[in-house]
């Protein structure tokens, strides 16, 4: 039996909108049904609002990005893409890390004069039941016309909001759901025993998820004067031995300016983690210029200490690589260094992890 408490736990809400354009000579596809229409939606696909407002509000639900910064716009594949199964693969990947089960999905299209599809209420209902493994009865579709919705200003556009609730994972997948394997196996889209039928969209999707790397919104090029946020992090396997570092760069909103990490050969773990600090101060400098300021966020209290003045460094090797690091922060305009808890500074231990090779 599922406990009661962990349920309720992991109820989270999603929202998710889009809209597009009626251009003649296109087939016009809703929900994955295919609507008796002389014109279709333009965008990517086959332009279906109603899957991808679907996929947006359960991306959103699971604390993930939407559908734009998951997938450039440039991705071939998802240019061809048919939106029901992109949603479908999705749906696979994620109920093997974030999703134990969709609750209720709500969906509402607005329609342009003269489009009604109140006929095909039922298939679009079924056709995204099935996309979301989930009993028909747990998907309501609803109509209006577009002009209930005041951003739209042409009588050819179809707007789609979705809503839905669903049971998020309160642990992730693991040794934990393989214990109790039997419970999640009668589950509305449990995952799948076999990782070789999963698509390949939906394994590139998990892993960018297990690794704790999910695409960042991408950020316009910082100007000169501009704060930007740094996570660094080193990895040592064996201390001194096979060393790496990651960093992240973010603007001040929370979008991705840069991020990366390299193998930094034999190095005790304090040397990598200050070699990630000045791989990142050169990245900034060699690529963005001086004209910064820096706000460093890092889960070596060591570092932070050390740089700031408040700890003196004893060893001879590390004070080399401490005074070169000190050089290159005063470059910049203005330098802060923060000591951050661990856990909010995984995404530059999971890259420094990557360049480490490590599983």
């Amino acid at each position: 039996m599922v406990d009661e408490h962990s349920l309720l736990a992991g109820l989270r809400v999603g929202f998710g909108f889009e809209s597009g354009r009626l251009l003649a000579r296109r087939e016009l596809k809703l929900g994955g049904v295919m609507i008796d229409h002389p014109a279709g939606l333009a965008g990517a696909g086959d332009g279906d609002v109603v899957c991808r407002s679907v996929l947006d509000s359960l991306l959103a639900a699971c604390g993930m990005p939407d559908l734009r910064t998951l997938f450039e716009d440039d991705d071939p594949q998802l240019k061809e893409a048919e939106s029901l199964v992109l949603l479908s693969q999705t749906v696979t990947a994620l109920a093997r890390q974030q999703l134990r089960s969709v609750l209720n999905l709500s969906v509402r299209i607005l329609c342009p004069a003269g489009l009604n599809l109140a006929e095909d209420r039922q298939r679009i209902e079924s056709t995204l039941a099935a996309a979301l493994a989930v009993d028909p009865g747990q998907v309501t579709v609803g109509f209006g016309t577009s002009h209930e919705f005041a951003a739209v200003e042409h009588d050819d556009v179809l707007v789609a909001f979705a809503n839905c609730l669903i049971v998020r994972r309160t642990q992730p997948a693991g040794k934990q759901q393989r214990r109790q394997g039997e419970i999640f196996a009668k589950e509305p889209g449990a995952p799948p025993a076999d990782d070789e039928a999963l698509p390949e969209r939906a394994k590139k999707f998990e892993k960018a998820l297990a690794s704790k790397l999910p695409p960042l919104p991408p950020a316009p090029k910082p100007r000169e004067g501009a704060t930007l946020i740094v996570y660094t992090d080193g990895a040592s396997r064996g201390n001194p031995g096979p060393a790496a570092s990651g960093w992240v760069i973010l603007d001040e909103t929370g979008r991705l300016v840069k991020e990366g990490g390299s193998a930094l050969g034999e190095h005790t773990n304090n040397q990598a983690e200050y070699l990630a600090v000045k791989e990142v101060l050169t990245w900034i400098e060699g690529n963005l210029g001086r004209e910064f300021k820096l706000e460093f966020r890092l889960d070596s209290e060591l570092v932070v200490k050390q740089l700031s003045g408040d700890w003196k460094i004893k060893d001879p090797d590390l004070r080399q690589i401490a005074l070169e690091t000190m050089n290159l922060l005063g470059y910049f305009l203005h330098v802060n260094l923060s000591h951050v808890p661990r856990q909010e500074n995984q995404r530059a231990d999971a890259l420094a992890n990557k360049a480490l090779g490590a599983k």
